[in-house]
């Protein structure tokens, strides 16, 4: 994310999904956070896999996935009009 410092760029919408236990959400969410201040979303789920949407990766999770495609869908809808 760092490649958009020094700031988010204005009127784009960012959602973090990541599991509540993933170590390299560690690092993602400060970014985020610094980036992207009041317009960031982030939602965790249960676990630490990180690669969770990754169909066929050993870290997929069918029910998260389900709900990051649904808030990323919504988040779409919002920000289109």
């Amino acid at each position: 994310m760092d490649q958009f410092a020094p700031h988010w760029p204005d009127g784009v919408a960012l959602d973090l999904h990541l599991k509540s236990s993933d170590p390299w959400g560690e690092d993602d969410r400060p970014v985020a956070w610094r980036l992207a201040g009041n317009v960031a979303e982030v939602y965790e789920y249960p676990g630490d896999q990180h690669l969770f949407t990754e169909q066929g990766h050993p870290d997929f999770d069918p029910a998260a996935t389900e709900l990051v495609l649904a808030r990323t869908l919504a988040t779409l809808e919002r920000v289109s009009g």
